[in-house]
This record gives C-alpha cells, sequence and structure tokens, in this order.
C-alpha cells in the first residue's frame, strides 16, 4: 500500500534555496540552536581545526578514516548538491538525519506507553535495544515515501505522514516483536551466566558471540 504524497511536497527535491524548519525533537538530535557537541581533542582533516562537532568521516590515503568537522561536511554536501546556500545545506542535511531520530521517539513513547512508565524511567540497555531496532526498521521504509516526507515546510505535517507511514508498514508492531526478542535473548543469557564459573562463562561469551555473528552474516 502506498501514500499519496502532495504534489507540493517534491518542490523541495528541486528548490535548493528553501531553508527547512528544524524539526524539534524531544530526545535526541542537536541541542536547542542546532548545535552538536564538541569532541576536544578531534581534528577535522580538511581545515585543520581541533575541538569539533563531528561531521563526518572520509578514508585518507590508507584508507584509514579521518574526521571532518561539521562545518566542513556542510560545505562539502552544498558544494556536492548545488545548494544555493550554506543554511540551505545545513537545514536539508540536518533533515536527513532529525527524521530518523523522530521515527525513534515515536518508538521510545509506545514503549513507555505500553509499558505505562515515564521515557526518563526507561532503563539505558532498553533505550539501547529501541535504538538498534529503530534503526533497523527505519531502514526497511520507502525510500521514495520517506524522501517526500523529509521535505517538507510544515513539520506538523511531516510527523503525521511519519505516523501514517508507520502504520501502513506496521513498524510499532514489529517493534515491539523485535524488543520482545531481544529482551528474552538477554534474559536467556543472564540466566545462564549465574549458573557459570569464571572460565565457564568466559567460554560461553565467546561462544555466543560467534553465534551472533553467524546470525548477523546470514541476513
Amino acid at each position: 500500500m502506498s501514500m499519496i504524497i502532495n504534489a507540493e511536497a517534491k518542490i523541495h527535491l528541486k528548490d535548493k534555496s528553501i531553508i527547512l524548519p528544524q524539526i524539534e525533537l524531544k530526545y535526541f538530535g542537536p541541542d536547542d540552536d542546532g548545535k552538536k557537541p564538541i569532541q576536544k581533542d578531534l581534528i577535522c582533516c580538511v581545515c585543520g581545526k581541533k575541538g569539533i562537532s563531528l561531521g563526518g568521516v572520509k578514508p585518507d590515503k590508507d584508507g584509514e578514516p579521518q574526521s571532518v568537522c561539521e562545518e566542513c561536511s556542510i560545505e562539502e554536501y552544498k558544494q556536492d548538491n548545488d545548494f544555493a546556500s550554506i543554511e540551505a545545506a545545513a537545514a536539508y542535511r540536518r533533515r536527513m538525519f532529525d527524521v530518523g531520530y523522530l521515527f525513534i521517539e515515536h518508538l521510545v513513547d509506545a514503549y513507555a506507553e505500553k509499558n505505562k512508565i515515564e521515557v526518563d524511567d526507561i532503563e539505558d540497555d532498553t533505550i539501547d535495544a529501541i535504538i538498534s531496532i529503530g534503526r533497523a526498521l527505519y531502514d526497511e521504509l520507502s525510500k521514495v515515501e520517506l524522501e517526500n516526507i523529509t521535505y517538507l515546510e510544515d513539520t506538523e505535517k511531516l510527523d503525521a505522514e511519519l505516523i501514517k507511514m508507520m502504520e501502513v508498514e506496521n513498524s510499532v508492531q514489529q517493534f515491539f516483536e523485535d524488543i520482545e526478542a531481544d529482551q528474552e535473548t538477554f534474559e536467556m543469557v543472564d540466566r545462564i551466566m549465574k549458573k557459570l564459573d569464571k572460565e565457564e562463562k568466559a567460554f560461553f561469551m565467546s561462544m555466543f558471540a560467534v553465534a551472533f555473528e553467524d546470525g548477523e552474516d546470514e541476513e
């Protein structure tokens, strides 16, 4: 089943001068000023600045990943995609990340609502599982429909269209099935670990890691 997106939503795929408003996120993403945290030890391989907000990475001549600051990443994005201004490029680039964050926030809210708890009371390992599963589910969404949603100027409409898309794709139902399977796996490991001595634990964890890697290779 495919959603019908208003033709007006597609104008932003061609018009590279419009500065899209920032999505207001509750739990993830940059701060209120749209800025990412500075990492004091990182050096940008493009401009040489130290103490940067990480914008991306690029390989050096030996193929090793090198850090690129946010400013240089946006400048490169502007040039590669023919944006009319740095501001427009930054807004478009920010959207690519924030729609994914918004998707995961809906899963966080769904988890809290189902378990009748506050979001702040969700344990860290559960948040990690939600993020991991959420990213996998987001990658399964229709790229064409996501692209049309991403460039909407009206952020409330964007949110509403994303929710519709999640319903069509049964993302929330799949999320709870995956999170339950994830939890059952870790509970099983925890029960087994309690019965083992130190050497047995090390052996079991190495075998579990191998089995997990084999499972990933098969996907």
